[in-house]
């Protein structure tokens, strides 16, 4: 077969490709070391590369009497082989670090991380750290901490600490670009690695504006609700000095035309009906009692004041037909309307009535907060239960699930008149 040498200027490409060839497997080797950090798998590549180096040494810069002639089908040969063995070696490392963790690939996914994280030992040095935590410390000094006091120090003397509940191992901090971060800082709980530290930089300037958005316009909802809560009570007011205002007038006015027809007919005026005259008069009296003499239904004028408040009323059942307790069920209802407003921030009343026999059973409730303590009755309610308790009734406040106000009348006990 024909020497190497004897083919001219080509003989100077084959030991070229041959020193390719060594590289490759110098890269092999290295790669198998870093990957897999045991140099027992590199020892082969490393090996090659070496009896290249020498062969190549020896055909190029030995004397040319003592080195033999050498067919150049050789080097086709070595330059073949090495090339097959580099491009093996290389897909199955590659098909192993696929499926195994090493050092390299545990680095590769913490700079995959969109949060800064760094591992300190006994030490207090950086063991381990990812890019993103590299750039924001960067950030801060232009320069690479290195021990966990000076990464501290550095965030603490840099970034604006921000006084919020983030938490005893986390805290917020403004950084001069105006972004917040979450610092977190825990101790790694193995015994193996006592004294070693993890360090976290999460990025919560999203977060952390939408809570403050959330936290102005809570501020803002909750004053608007006080004003409307005045508004209301405001409202309450104006409405029951209407009512009295309206009651007042009507007393005046049917009280004032009964004594003057009294008047009249005492003195002999008109010949008018006497019996007809002091039935008026006592539906006007009646006011002062309490004891209205009206028709034994709902009275549409309390409907009026409840729609005034933003209140639903809803009735189940039929107005007894007795009227002092049709009218003592009516002013129940206004008492409670009042209060579902004024305490219990409620827009809706129930009225359930039922009868069994001559008993009559009211229950009022209402869709508004549970009272937190004992009802303390105040003038409302106490004038209300005086009045009930008068006709020989019952009335009970329960606060245990729901406000519910329970009346109960026994019709034989109670007088029309």
């Amino acid at each position: 077969m024909t020497d190497y040498t004897l083919l001219g200027d080509l003989s100077l490409l084959l030991p070229g490709f041959l020193f390719v060839a060594a590289i490759g497997e110098l890269a092999l080797g290295l790669n198998l070391y870093t990957c897999t950090e045991n140099i027992k798998k590199s020892v082969l590549p490393v090996f090659v590369f070496f009896v290249l180096i020498l062969f190549i040494s020896l055909v190029i810069g030995g004397k040319t009497d003592s080195v033999p002639k050498i067919p150049w089908a050789v080097f086709v040969i070595l330059f073949v082989l090495c090339s097959i063995h580099i491009v093996i070696s290389f897909l199955k490392g590659y098909r192993i670090n696929k499926k195994t963790i090493s050092s390299d690939s545990v680095r590769q996914a913490m700079n995959g991380f969109n949060f800064g994280i760094c591992f300190t030992d006994d030490n207090g040095r950086p063991v381990l750290i990812n890019r993103r935590m590299n750039r924001l410390l960067f950030s801060l000094s232009g320069k690479y901490p290195q021990s966990f006091n000076e990464i501290i120090g550095v965030i603490e003397e840099k970034a604006e600490k921000i006084e919020d509940d983030a938490g005893e191992t986390n805290s917020l901090y403004i950084f001069p670009d105006k972004t917040v971060w979450m610092i977190s800082v825990t101790d790694i709980s193995e015994k193996e690695l006592k004294g070693f530290k993890q360090i976290t930089a999460q990025d919560m300037t999203d977060l952390y504006t939408v809570n403050q958005n959330l936290r102005q316009e809570n501020s803002e909802i909750r004053a608007a609700i006080a004003k409307m809560g005045d508004l209301i009570t405001r409202m309450s007011e104006l409405a029951r000095q209407q009512e009295t205002l309206d009651l007042k007038i009507r007393i005046h006015d049917e009280i004032g035309a009964s004594l003057i027809t009294l008047s009249r007919l005492a003195n002999g005026e008109i010949s008018a009906d006497a019996k007809e005259q002091i039935s008026a008069l006592k539906e006007a009296l009646s006011y002062f009692g309490g004891s209205n003499v009206s028709a034994p239904v709902f009275d549409e004028r309390i409907g009026d004041f409840a729609s005034r408040l933003g209140v639903e009323l809803f009735f189940e059942g039929e107005f007894p037909e007795n009227e002092r307790v049709a009218n003592l069920i009516n002013a129940s209802i206004k008492e409670c309307v009042t209060n579902c407003v004024r305490h219990a921030n409620g827009n809706e009343v129930k009225t359930t009535l039922s009868r069994k026999e001559d008993i009559y059973t009211v229950l009022i409730t209402n869709n508004g907060e549970v009272p937190k303590s004992a009802i303390r009755e105040g003038t409302g309610l106490s004038s209300l239960r005086k009045k009930i308790e008068a006709t020989g009734g019952e009335m009970t406040v329960n606060t245990d699930k729901r406000f519910e106000l329970k009346l109960v009348f026994d019709e034989r006990k109670v007088e029309n008149d």
